[in-house]
């Protein structure tokens, strides 16, 4: 019994040995696989379906829907068609997306990307990528009218007696809470439009809040003597980015590569022009060339 035991140990170590090793064999091929299939899922999707399912969010100018017929308008829809096109892809504008879950919706295939540029942070980044920007924008702080604590000093926001009015998973919740810690948010739904913010202010449910500076210009005209502009300065500025999956990269490079020939070639400014605003209201970027000096 001990010399048949001794004959047949090694064999049974040399087996356990080649099971282990094929395991492993088995579960990296299978790892490889999976993670490219993933990588890829929304590219190949999108190029074989001839589809580009998006999300989007309503604020006018920047995106209208009618109500009655469903249709869609503005210089982002004019934006994302013109880039479908150029891609040879149906655009179809699935549903209207939520702020505080956008990663998820990319992540569970409702829809490719949000057809809406969104600020770019940190934050966001952890979860989704970010398109080439199409343009910046200049952030402010704004308090009522009458409100003058601020002025000097915007430190003096950092207290428990200040109320700051934010959105649901928007970045002046972000700036909130790195910047003035000790202040009170009161937040609106993440479908909220971005003028109730302001509201908030100037009907004293909120003292500040942290706004795009050319849309808070235009309340102030609509609403004169309610809100004011605390900050001279911008106390961000914002690159504004369509949102992309974040492991899809053949899908980012595609968008990316479209987004820079559209504002290479000047359509981005002209979708601003066709709809009624100016482009130099915004901070746009810099094309990567100049024009030859003319002898």
């Amino acid at each position: 019994m001990k010399d048949f035991l001794s004959r047949i140990y090694p064999i049974a170590i040399v087996a356990i040995l080649i099971l282990c090793l094929y395991n492993f064999w088995q579960f990296r091929n299978a790892n490889t696989v999976t993670t490219s299939d993933e990588t890829n899922r929304v590219f190949e999707r999108v190029t074989r379906s001839g589809q580009l399912r998006v999300g989007y969010l309503i604020n006018p100018p920047y995106l209208y829907k009618k109500g009655s017929s469903g249709e869609f308008s503005g210089i982002f829809y004019d934006v994302m068609e013109e880039l479908g096109k150029r891609l040879n892809l149906k655009v179809v504008w699935v549903e209207e997306a939520n702020l505080a879950t956008i990663s998820e919706g990319l992540d569970n295939n409702r829809y490719d990307l949000i057809a809406y540029p969104l600020w770019r942070s940190s934050e966001r980044a952890k979860k989704v990528a970010f398109s080439t920007p199409l343009y910046y924008t200049p952030v402010g702080c704004y308090s009522r009218v009458d409100d003058n604590r601020f002025d000097s000093d915007l430190s003096l926001i950092n207290s428990p007696g200040v109320k700051v009015s934010t959105i649901d998973g928007e970045l002046a919740e972000s700036i909130a809470k790195k910047d003035y810690p000790k202040a009170q948010i009161t937040p609106l739904p993440s479908l909220s439009d971005y003028s109730q913010m302001l509201l908030q202010v100037a009907t004293k449910k909120a003292d500040v809040t942290f706004h795009s500076m050319v849309e808070a210009i235009r309340y102030m005209e609509k609403n004169p003597n309610t809100i004011k502009q605390v900050s001279r300065e911008p106390i961000r500025v914002y690159a504004e980015c369509y949102v992309l999956p974040i492991q899809d990269y053949q899908f980012q490079t595609m968008i990316n590569e479209t987004v820079l020939e559209m504002i290479e070639n000047g359509f981005i400014k002209k979708a601003f022009k066709d709809n009624g605003e100016s482009p130099d209201e915004y901070f746009m970027p810099a094309t990567p060339y100049s024009l030859p000096e003319i002898k």
